[in-house]
Order: C-alpha cells, then sequence, then structure tokens
C-alpha cells in the first residue's frame, strides 16, 4: 500500500497556473526586474535563477550542488527554505512599496538530493492592508513535492521600489 499511495495537494493554493511573466520595464504592476536581482548576492551566490515573476507570483529554480549537502547527504534545509524565501521576496515586491517578511515556516515531506533542480513557486494568497501571506511549493525536477513553506511579510508605504 505504501507505494501506492499518490500524493496531493490543495487545489485551491497549488494548482492555480502562474499569470505569464511581465516584463517590469513595460508592466507598472511588475516592479522588480527578476534580471537585476536587487542587489540579492546571496540567491546569487547560492546559484537561484529567476524563471518567472508575476503581480503576486515568482517562479525561482536552484541545482542542489555537492556544497549544499548536509552529513546526512542531503540538501540542507535551510538552503531549501531559503530558495523558497527567495520566490516569496520576488513575489512580495511586485507591488508599489516594499516589502520585508515578518515570519515564515516551511515543512519538508522529503529530502532534496545531489543534482536536484528545485522549482519555488511563489503565490500570494491575501494582501490586506499592509500585511501578505504568500505560500511558496518547493518540487524537484520530477514534479515530487520537497517542501511546503507559508510566509508573511508587511508593506511599507513611502518606502518605494
Amino acid at each position: 500500500m505504501h507505494g501506492a499511495m499518490k500524493e496531493t495537494l490543495l487545489p485551491s493554493i497549488y494548482d492555480r497556473p502562474m499569470p505569464d511573466s511581465r516584463d517590469s520595464k513595460t508592466d507598472p504592476h511588475a516592479k522588480m526586474d527578476p534580471h537585476t536581482w536587487w542587489n540579492d548576492r546571496a540567491s546569487t551566490a547560492l546559484g537561484m535563477n529567476v524563471s518567472a515573476t508575476t503581480p503576486g507570483g515568482a517562479i525561482v529554480t536552484m541545482t542542489v550542488r555537492d556544497d549544499m549537502l548536509n552529513g546526512l547527504e542531503v540538501c540542507h534545509g535551510g538552503l531549501i527554505f531559503t530558495l523558497a524565501d527567495t520566490a516569496m521576496a520576488l513575489a512580495s515586491n511586485t507591488r508599489d512599496t516594499a516589502a520585508y517578511a515578518v515570519s515564515a515556516d516551511m515543512t519538508w515531506v522529503r529530502p532534496g538530493r545531489k543534482g536536484d533542480l528545485l522549482t519555488a513557486t511563489a503565490r500570494e494568497q491575501v494582501t490586506t492592508g499592509r500585511t501578505g501571506v504568500y505560500d511558496v511549493s518547493v518540487a524537484n525536477q520530477d514534479g515530487e513535492m520537497i517542501g511546503l513553506f507559508r510566509g508573511r511579510v508587511r508593506h511599507v508605504p513611502n518606502q518605494k521600489l
């Protein structure tokens, strides 16, 4: 029975299609240019790449390298968390004001392995007042779920991007 179990995700959160990626140079709703990485040296050093950004959404990838493995020879959970956090940062900063993470948690459901291409897909769930909630799913190249992340941000008025 164990091998026959199929994992399912909540369709209301994770099965919605991402809107088409928007060009931040021509679309006023896509403020962040994913190609500049707004001086995000940490994400760049980890080899992350932005696949798409949309108002309230982002897709970021990272290949698990040998120097990302922990003592159990799997990807360090903190690095997977960092990938999800980066996707949330991009998704939450596609509006007119800067957004800063205030809290986040992650559930890991299987390990990332050396050579895996991890994809973090961030989606805005709700923004009310200055608070936003974002869900990020992290999957490997085979579509297997690695982890689920939920983060909260605070939008800071008068601090423009």
